[in-house]
């Protein structure tokens, strides 16, 4: 695709906002292996399943990261556990997934090296545990210019319309902004509706926003300068 400028009109905030950067996202496999042995001589095991547990109090623990002002603080999500398969059975193996959202200026790389770090602790303390990690996804954050032409301009046609200067912000999400910033195409998100409606039931927008919403993109790209 050869273009100088996208748009992509997600329900977002009323046109009241325009995003210009979105947080990264690792989502990260974390496979924790012992030995299984008989529930009333765990002794003889190792229990994948404490192991994992003190990995991700490990992880809890991490202190925050630095905020940004146009963002949320990064987050960090556990989202599926698994383990076992009878409770008088040592699990030999353990597993976690996890969903980290992280901002401009921090990477993945940097977020898996402090997660080995706990994992080689709980190594240190059980001798024969073992842990494997797998990205299950990874996208790096995105950030435009806010001073940026066409950022001015959409500013200019949506107060115009509407009366009011929308504020520039980010998402914690991922929008196909992602993929065109990064061949280098300027993308923003902008759109009508309330972001409470996204992926909701009966998702839906007022016509009178989607009219507005079509007199700000007419002169967006009709205004001269």
């Amino acid at each position: 695709m050869d273009a100088d400028f996208a748009l992509i009109p997600d329900i977002d905030h009323n046109m009241r906002r325009i995003s210009i950067a979105e947080k990264g996202a690792l989502f990260l496999k974390v496979v924790s292996h012992g030995r299984q042995a008989h529930g009333s001589t765990p002794e003889k095991g190792i229990n994948a399943a404490w192991n994992l547990v003190e990995f991700l109090h490990g992880v809890s623990a991490l202190p925050a990261a630095a905020g940004d002002e146009l963002f949320s603080p990064p987050t960090r999500n556990l989202g599926m556990l698994a383990a076992g398969s009878a409770p008088n059975i040592v699990p030999a193996r353990a597993e976690a997934q996890l969903d980290f959202r992280f901002l401009p200026g921090q990477s993945a790389d940097q977020i898996e090296a402090a997660l080995r770090e706990i994992a080689a602790r709980v190594q240190a303390r059980s001798p024969g545990a073992h842990f494997t990690f797998e990205r299950v996804m990874m996208v790096d954050p995105i950030r435009v210019d806010p001073g940026h032409p066409l950022v001015q301009r959409l500013q200019n046609c949506a107060a115009e319309v509407n009366g009011v200067r929308p504020e520039l912000t980010g998402l914690s999400g991922s929008t196909v902004a992602k993929p065109l910033v990064r061949n280098g195409i300027m993308a923003v998100g902008f759109g009508p509706g309330d972001d409470s409606q996204a992926h909701a039931a009966n998702e839906s927008i007022a016509i009178d926003d989607l009219a507005a919403f079509a007199r700000i993109l007419g002169r967006f790209l009709l205004k001269e300068g």
